[in-house]
């Protein structure tokens, strides 16, 4: 199952010709000089991987630690990384959102991942069901049971400024990916057995709108009540 984390844009508030609008997770997250951030898993390639699954399915936190980025990939209760390799894709993938992706090392000196686990650090088009080509993954052939929280920190030539520079969106060449941009990946299964047709999917997040643009569209409709409101109040007074 891949879990793909989508990030939610809502208007805060409408007041007159006012618009507030709370920027995403992830929209806050693309900050090239941003020092950490946490986006929600929300987004389900296999819908019936759970009768009753309800998102978030996990959370990944991007932490700068001095010239290097730590993540931090927790799955929600009940679930854990499967690696079964459905598509190609297994583990946890991620992107790079510079014009050049680097080329990444683990640093393990300070953060151990489980058991297993390795880097492809070298930019490529690692593939996920549904979710698209990812730069980056961290998987095991064969993993440890029940790891429902993979931790990591990797490091490149020159460093990092920020997290921001490790959120990039998924790419497609075969146009049979119907969540591309995707921001994250996870191969995940389901423990509990609550599965309609299979209790292995992915899961990820989705690339948000724009705020410029959500902010024109909702400005656009408090202009549209706002001149009804008035129309109707010179009508009553005419």
């Amino acid at each position: 199952m891949k879990i793909r984390n989508f990030a939610n844009v809502s208007a805060g508030a409408i007041l007159g010709l006012g618009i507030m609008i709370a920027p995403a997770s992830a929209e806050l997250c693309s900050s090239a000089s941003m020092a950490s951030c946490t986006i929600d898993l929300t987004v389900a390639d296999h819908a019936g991987l759970d009768s009753s699954a309800v998102p978030p399915w996990g959370t990944v936190t991007l932490n700068l630690v001095g010239n290097e980025i730590s993540f931090d990939v927790q799955l929600a209760s009940g679930y854990v990384f499967a690696n079964s390799a459905i598509g190609t894709g297994s583990g946890f993938g991620f992107n790079s959102s510079l014009s050049s992706a680097p080329t990444l090392t683990l640093d393990t000196s300070t953060i151990t991942p489980p058991a297993g686990y390795t880097l492809n650090g070298t930019p490529g088009a690692t593939a996920f069901d549904g979710f698209g080509n990812f730069v980056y993954s961290m998987s095991a052939s064969t993993p440890p049971p029940d790891v429902s929280d993979l931790k990591f920190e990797v490091a490149t030539s020159g460093g990092f400024t920020g997290v921001g520079a490790l959120v990039g969106g998924s790419t497609d060449s075969s146009g049979n990916n119907s969540l591309v941009p995707s921001l994250f990946v996870a191969d995940v299964r389901n423990q509990t057995g609550n599965c309609l047709t299979s209790c292995f999917g992915d899961v990820g997040t989705a690339v948000p709108e724009p705020i410029s643009y959500l902010a024109t569209l909702l400005a656009g409709f408090g202009v549209l009540g706002w001149v009804t409101q008035r129309r109707k109040s010179s009508n009553g007074t005419a």
